[in-house]
């Protein structure tokens, strides 16, 4: 979705790369101050896959498919584990990642970028 945020357009396409942003910024002439911007939101699938870049993916993801059956810890309280709606609010996951980050580097506290956290759901 668009959001102006303090006077700047602001494109929001999600984490799961199905959405890009494209942003147009035009300036009429070389001297002009003057600009036009468009934005527009588009589904990835607009376009065909590059099977360049998709090797390298594939080779990238490799580790974080190992990760993906890794287990980070375990989960032995009555409240449901949750990362559902994250970047929005609170969640018992994101609660307990940071609580574990801030221990381990025994820290008063710990902030973690809300996008790094996925899924979107409950466990």
């Amino acid at each position: 979705y668009q959001v102006e945020v303090g006077g700047a357009e602001v494109i929001k396409v999600g984490s799961e790369a199905t959405y890009v942003g494209i942003s147009r910024v035009v300036w009429p002439d070389k001297g002009s101050k003057k600009v036009t911007v468009t934005t527009e939101i588009k589904p990835v699938s607009d376009w065909e896959p590059d099977s360049k870049v998709e090797t390298i993916v594939h080779q990238r993801m490799e580790t974080v498919r190992e990760l993906d059956n890794a287990p980070l810890f375990v989960w032995d309280k009555p409240d449901v584990l949750s990362s559902k709606d994250n970047r929005i609010q609170e969640t018992t996951l994101s609660t307990k990642l940071v609580s574990m980050l801030r221990d381990a580097l025994g820290c008063d506290c710990c902030v973690l970028n809300a996008g790094n956290i996925r899924g979107n759901k409950e466990y």
